[in-house]
Parts: structure tokens; C-alpha cells; sequence
């Protein structure tokens, strides 16, 4: 699993294991190469592909074969149509089972989603994200939004607090609304091979 920081790849590990308990004892985060925002350019994207080539060569020369490959970018805007997330599948085409995991705007919006779970971190919280069905991928800033809400009660959120909120989802699936970009993850996850 490679990502925007430890933080998102730590939160997204926790996601693929609930869609994927069997893979409870086989995802790895790999911090280096982080990944890359949208807007770089086609030589630095060129060169970070190649990187993620070599780590997953070596992973396997070393006896840790791998399946799948998750790769996380924000995309970074409202992006209903999934334009990112198909941009970053097709630049990790040479990629063994490349997973691309691209929440729109940022992995906030899954926050967002999941109000009870991301509520349930911080008692001081309870009762601040909005239960109005909405999708959450059309918030424009979600991270802004959620960071906002939560400071009216007290601590506001910050990014380390993702793997708990990723974490407490198990425990309060309910959804708030929609996401595209969520329900695109969970599929892809799903289809992922079995080791």
C-alpha cells in the first residue's frame, strides 16, 4: 500500500481489511515512493511509476510476493465522474493488480460518509456532521468541513485521527449519504485476488 502519508495508507489499510478480513495478516504499508498529487508533471509521474515497479520487484525477489498494489491520491476536487481515479489506474497500468484508491475531494469525504464512526472518536463531537443525505464526493472541501465542525465542539479534527475513524467503521458502517469514490474502493477491493 503506497499513499499520500502514513497517515491515509494507515486508514486505508484498516478499510481494505474490512472488506478483506482474509487480508488482515497481508497488506503492507510501504511509505517510499509517496505518492505523487495530480498535477505532476508526465517525467515525475514516469519516474515514480518505475519506483513503485522496483519496490514491488524487490518485495518479490526477497520471498513477499504480491498481489495487489493500493495506491492513494486525493483527487484534490470535486470529481464526480471519477476522472482521477481512472487517470491514476491508467499510469499504473504496468502495475500488478494496481488498486487505485482516489477519494474525491480528499479521504475526508469518507469521513464525512461515516458520521457515526468518525463521531465516535472524539466524545466531544457527537451530534456534528450533518445526517442530511448528501454525497459527501460533492463536498468541495471536505477536509476544511470536517476539520470546521468538529472545532465547534471542542479538539478539531486532524489527519492523525483517520486511522481511528477508519478503524471505528467496523464498528458504525452507517452511511450519511453517498460516495461514488467510497463505493469504487469497496469494489475494487473486493475483486482484489486472494493470497
Amino acid at each position: 500500500m503506497f499513499g499520500e502519508s502514513v497517515n491515509d495508507c494507515g486508514a486505508l489499510k484498516e478499510l481494505v481489511v474490512q472488506q478483506r478480513p482474509d487480508l488482515a495478516r497481508s497488506v503492507r504499508v510501504v511509505p517510499k515512493p509517496a505518492s505523487l498529487t495530480r498535477r505532476a508533471d508526465v517525467t515525475k509521474v514516469r519516474d515514480w511509476v518505475a519506483k513503485l515497479s522496483d519496490t514491488v520487484k524487490a518485495s518479490t525477489a526477497r520471498g513477499q510476493p504480491v498481489a495487489a498494489v493500493v495506491v492513494h491520491r486525493d483527487a484534490d476536487r470535486v470529481d464526480l465522474n471519477g476522472e482521477e481515479e481512472a487517470r491514476l489506474a491508467s499510469q499504473l497500468a504496468g502495475i500488478p493488480h494496481p488498486v487505485p484508491a482516489v477519494p474525491v475531494a480528499t479521504l475526508e469525504s469518507w469521513w464525512l460518509l461515516h458520521g457515526d464512526a468518525t463521531e465516535s472518536i472524539n466524545r466531544g463531537w457527537r451530534g456534528c456532521i450533518p445526517r442530511t443525505p448528501r454525497t459527501t464526493d460533492a463536498v468541495d472541501d471536505p477536509k476544511g468541513e470536517l476539520q470546521r465542525l468538529t472545532r465547534k465542539r471542542g479538539r478539531g479534527y486532524v489527519e492523525s485521527d483517520s486511522v481511528r475513524i477508519a478503524t471505528a467503521i467496523r464498528d458504525h458502517p452507517a452511511r450519511n449519504g453517498t460516495s461514488p469514490s467510497f463505493d469504487r474502493f469497496v469494489t475494487r477491493v473486493e475483486g482484489l485476488p486472494r493470497v
